[in-house]
């Protein structure tokens, strides 16, 4: 108990000194701070006009001041004045002249499944499972999957570079796809083994009927692009959220299968990923399927203009089902399809 109280007081404390210290540049300093997580989670609940269920620390003038909290208790911190939550240790560090102050987000609600989501799961589980038993010869090619495979974790780094960014937060109908991105930042484990695997998959569906949506409207009726636009469910929907999830997860926690496949980046790696990615600014290792494609697209997106990055998402999330299904029939892997 009194090493539960003294951590609170610690993490309070902190959270005191980087307010106060904010506060007084406010006079005459140049400088911005921001509160940022190292091993754990942080909120500063200062609900912002445009974003009231983000915090924001605001402050000028600001010196470096780094504040380490070890094993709190997070009910106690809840009950400090500030609403400061902590598990792990904060920092509070300085900033650029003009840099923006980091917006920070509340921990994700559960938030229940429904009968519509299950019923895709079992559609698209039975699509395979019929088309193994009773149609083989329609199952994707060998090179088809390889490529769906890879290309989904370079897909799943362009989503998530773009989703990660400032900007994203604004946009229509894709604002609180962006927010549940960034608030995974403060909150890496209640936002992957705090939900579920099963609820992360349900999270998908909406976007898999999106893709099928452009994949209707611009690939051909095939079955090529059939198997596209499956493989790409597989890869890119339930393939992201299985290895983001088990990237997180500790290693006593994972299957000797699951921890072969990380060893080998048929899965995401945890140290490739949370060591790579949860770092901030979180600006590389955006591939979150196997990681493979990072070390090539790292220095593309890293400083990839908004304007750019977001028609390139964009472009991709539309055409990219045509685009390989014309690959794969006409094309140069014609032979392949």
């Amino acid at each position: 108990a009194l090493a539960a109280a003294a951590a609170a007081a610690t993490a309070a404390a902190a959270a005191i000194a980087g307010v106060l210290f904010g506060l007084g540049g406010l006079a005459g300093g140049r400088r911005r701070g921001r509160v940022c997580c190292f091993g754990g989670q942080a909120l500063l609940s200062v609900p912002t006009p445009r974003h009231p269920r983000q915090g924001r620390l605001h402050g000028r003038g600001l010196r470096v001041a780094r504040h380490f909290v070890s094993n709190a208790n997070v009910e106690d911190l809840k009950r400090s004045s500030l609403g400061a939550v902590a598990t792990g240790s904060v920092a509070v560090m300085e900033e650029g002249n003009n840099e923006a102050t980091r917006m920070r987000f509340a921990a994700p609600k559960q938030v229940p499944t429904t009968w519509w989501q299950l019923a895709h799961h079992v559609l698209v589980a039975s699509v395979i499972l019929g088309t193994a038993i009773f149609a083989p010869s329609e199952l994707p090619s060998l090179p088809l999957v390889i490529f769906m495979f890879l290309y989904a974790d370079a897909y799943s780094a362009v989503l998530h570079a773009t989703l990660d960014r400032e900007a994203a937060l604004d946009l229509p109908f894709l604002g609180s796809t962006a927010e549940g991105f960034q608030m995974h930042h403060d909150h890496p484990v209640a936002s992957t083994g705090g939900v579920g695997l099963y609820r992360l998959f349900c999270d998908t569906v909406k976007i898999q009927w999106t893709t099928g949506f452009c994949a209707l409207l611009f690939a051909g009726h095939t079955a090529l692009a059939a198997r596209i636009i499956i493989l790409k469910w597989v890869m890119c929907a339930y393939g992201t959220q299985l290895g983001h999830y088990w990237s997180h997860m500790p290693v006593r926690k994972k299957p000797a299968v699951v921890q072969l496949l990380q060893k080998f980046h048929l899965l995401l790696p945890s140290d490739h990923h949370v060591q790579g990615h949860h770092a901030p600014p979180y600006d590389k290792n955006f591939g979150i399927v196997s990681g493979l494609s990072n070390p090539i697209l790292n220095p593309i997106l890293k400083d990839l203009p908004w304007k750019v990055l977001f028609p390139l998402w964009s472009f991709m999330t539309l055409f990219d089902t045509a685009l390989i299904e014309r690959l794969f029939s006409t094309g140069i892997l014609a032979h392949f399809g």
